[in-house]
């Protein structure tokens, strides 16, 4: 039985009908440097898909690494055409590799309608879903090129241009495979997150016939190297592949694409394959540049083609308060529906999707994984392959994931918070419910994301209720029993319990992206109320996180109210969490000394001195900042004999004791984020808990009390102890004291 909150199980969700992708609202580009004359609308010569066979059967349709071991997704008996590939104008050798090692008997629709026409001498621009088989509708033609024509040794024949680092690699290890008994062939993939310097090398000891590179390294390896063997790789380049080309744009590599361009032979000299899901107006721009003025087109979608018919979708929008905990139900239904789950939660950014992992990590949710740009390659991968092989995980994951990266029998999708647009919604849906198999997804919303649901309006996609407040019933294995017990509580207590940077990262993260957001649009004084907002309810944030005014200034917030501005170096530090140390106790004294300081922000923190056995507390890291103060005072009055003590960048105290001062509690405790106690013992110099030295073996810190700061009294007799290595006060003196 599904688990529930308060006794209500989860809400039922719907099937998801078909969906066309079309004109897309996006951002305006500048245009791209202009190589020719302007061209005149191309004439467009339609290759339609060929009929579905009744009886085709299901092929493999592998993406993923070479390397990996896992079984390749299959493609639904609905993207399958009647052609096979034994009957493509292709070399044997080529059809010898699909029959032998990818085991590929009937070409998917999208390589039906395009391999024949990228066959030819024309560019084209091909209309083709993810997960459709897109990869060997460009691949198989590319390399049919290379064999007629190659370019001249130690250049480059085929250049494809890929978003993201996943992506290029599954397009590589197609590639790989499709090279077997081509062994005179080589293709290589390069992306950002590894030395650039080990790309050259492995280029300079085999230029690549076929090269798959994200577009900011192949911009590197044009201009990271004056070895014309590498700088000049691409003079000769046969054929372009822009893979994915709305996405490329949309994550904003347009200017390396246009300094690549002018690195490549011009259209009238090579061949370009032009793959895109949508075709808003960049993308259109692009095809100008990039392609010959004559072109062809393939639709290889139609009107009954759906990225996501297999896929039962809901919708769930609450105040922002109850994110966490909706998030939770929603996970727990599905681990309780489906003992095998394979779960991807979607974020906006990789900040948010970082501490959405950290905070059910922290709450003990069991199988937590992360994937985002912020982490590195190695980390990305080996994420990808534990999600790819196993099963009962929940992969938190930015859109590096969204596109392109076939994980096998996800079950469940959820995107928690807008996407960017309408088409990034049914990529992200289109992570599950592939190869025929059942899916389902939620769009769980905040409410001021509401106005999102009017771009979906002619999908079926249902609205749920929220999970009351309470106890999960019967929850799942993954879901320790506390958690079951007081998610809210729980959840809260693991919110508090992430790294304040990342919190504050996320906060940031969050504000950027909605400024900018193309569906949602607030003005900017709603954007940071939005924010901080969001910062309080879901991140714990006692008051908005601190941004630097230069990042306010790129935000265009310049100005706005509720805006925190900070320095350099304090936009991670949580408000109230860095009081000063107090006053030390004197150890000269025969009494014992007590000291109170405010800290940084108006912290709060005591010191306490005995005498005797020079023993003293550090102050703790307490305070809230209700106002920006520059530094409270630190240290206080001793007893007598007392000593006076520095708070964090504090103001010194004077001692009032008679003879002798010594630093207090300001170097005790100076860890970030908790209280600490330091203790420091005259006969043998040393401060435990993080403070400087006060004190070395035979002599003590001290100056004469009646004595003006800025003047350096005469020495004592010298002690046999060295000289500290801290920072010394305005006098060292020798020997001046007694031990106590």
């Amino acid at each position: 039985m599904a688990p529930r909150l308060g006794g209500v199980k989860a809400a039922g969700r719907v099937r998801e009908k078909a969906a066309v992708v079309e004109d897309a609202q996006m951002e305006p580009v500048e245009q791209f440097k202009q190589r020719r004359a302007p061209k005149q609308q191309a004439p467009i010569v339609v290759a339609k898909a060929p009929p579905k066979s009744a009886q085709a059967s299901l092929a493999s349709m592998g993406d993923t690494d070479d390397d990996s071991n896992v079984d390749l997704p299959l493609v639904d008996q609905k993207y399958l055409s009647d052609k096979k590939f034994a009957d493509l104008a292709i070399g044997a050798a080529t059809k010898r590799a699909l029959a032998e090692v990818l085991k590929y008997e009937r070409c998917s629709l999208v390589q039906a309608a395009s391999i024949p026409v990228c066959l030819g001498p024309d560019d084209v621009i091909a209309k083709a879903k993810t997960g459709t088989g897109k990869t060997l509708a460009f691949m198989i033609p590319a390399l049919e090129k290379v064999l007629r024509n190659p370019a001249p040794r130690g250049k480059v024949s085929v250049l494809v241009l890929s978003p993201t680092r996943e992506l290029a690699r599954q397009i590589q290890t197609e590639a790989h495979k499709l090279l077997t008994f081509q062994p005179q062939l080589h293709s290589m993939v390069v992306y950002g997150g590894v030395d650039v310097k080990k790309n050259i090398r492995a280029i300079k000891a085999r230029m690549p016939d076929i090269l798959v590179a994200t577009p900011g390294r192949c911009w590197d390896l044009l201009t990271q190297t004056h070895d014309p063997s590498v700088n000049s790789l691409l003079d000769s380049t046969r054929v372009l592949v822009l893979d994915e080309a709305d996405n490329l744009l949309d994550m904003g590599f347009r200017p390396q694409i246009t300094k690549i361009l002018n690195r490549l032979p011009p259209p009238a000299q090579r061949q370009t394959y032009l793959f895109s899901a949508t075709f808003p107006t960049d993308v259109k721009s692009l095809a100008n540049v990039a392609l010959k003025r004559e072109h062809k087109h393939v639709d290889a979608v139609g009107e009954d083609v759906a990225t996501h018919s297999h896929v039962e979708a809901s919708s769930l929008v609450v105040p922002p308060a109850q994110l966490q905990v909706q998030l939770l139900g929603l996970l727990a239904a599905h681990m309780a529906e489906d003992p095998e789950y394979k779960i991807i939660v979607f974020l906006p950014t990789a900040n948010l999707t970082a501490f959405f992992a950290d905070l059910f990590t922290a709450a003990g949710v069991q199988g937590v994984m992360a994937i985002h740009s912020r982490k590195s390659q190695a980390q990305r991968d080996k994420a990808s392959a534990q999600f790819r092989a196993g099963s009962r995980m929940v992969l938190f994951s930015s859109d590096v994931s969204a596109r392109g990266v076939d994980y096998p029998n996800v079950s469940y999708v959820v995107q928690c918070g807008a996407p960017s647009n309408r088409e990034q919604y049914i990529h992200r849906a289109g992570r599950t419910g592939r190869a025929g198999r059942a899916g389902q997804g939620t769009l769980l919303l905040s409410d001021f994301e509401r106005p999102f649901l009017n771009k979906l309006q002619d999908l079926p996609i249902t609205p749920v209720e929220p999970f009351p407040a309470g106890p999960i019933d019967a929850p799942p294995p993954a879901v320790p029993a506390a958690l079951a017990r007081d998610p809210a509580g729980v959840l809260a207590r693991a919110t508090a319990s992430v790294d304040y940077q990342s919190r504050a990262k996320a906060y940031q993260s969050f504000l950027g992206y909605y400024k900018s957001h193309e569906v949602i649009k607030l003005r900017s004084e709603a954007v940071v109320a939005t924010a901080n907002a969001y910062a309080a309810q879901v991140l714990a944030c006692a008051s908005p996180p601190g941004l630097l005014a230069k990042t306010v200034g790129k935000m265009g917030l310049k100005g706005v109210a509720g805006v925190n501005i900070v320095r350099e170096g304090e936009q991670f530090i949580e408000p109230g969490s860095r009081g000063g140390g107090g006053g030390g106790g004197g150890y000269n004294g025969a009494n014992s000394g007590n000291g109170n300081g405010g800290g940084r922000y108006g912290g709060q923190a005591q010191g306490q001195g005995r005498a005797g056995g020079g023993q003293r507390e550090g102050g703790g890291w307490g305070g809230q900042q209700q106002q920006r103060k520059e530094y409270g005072s630190g240290g206080g009055n001793g007893g007598n004999g007392g000593g006076w003590g520095q708070g964090e960048q504090g103001q010194r105290q004077r001692p009032q004791s008679d003879e002798g001062w010594n630093r207090g509690g300001a170097d005790g405790g100076r860890k970030r984020f908790r209280d600490e106690e330091g203790d420091g013992h005259q006969s043998n110099g040393r401060r435990t808990g993080g403070g400087r030295p006060a004190e070395s073996e035979g002599g003590s810190w001290e100056r004469h009390g009646t004595q003006p700061h800025h003047q350096v009294p005469e020495p004592g007799p010298r002690g046999p102890g060295p000289a500290p290595a801290g920072r010394p006060p305005r006098a060292f003196v020798r020997g001046a004291g007694k031990r106590p």
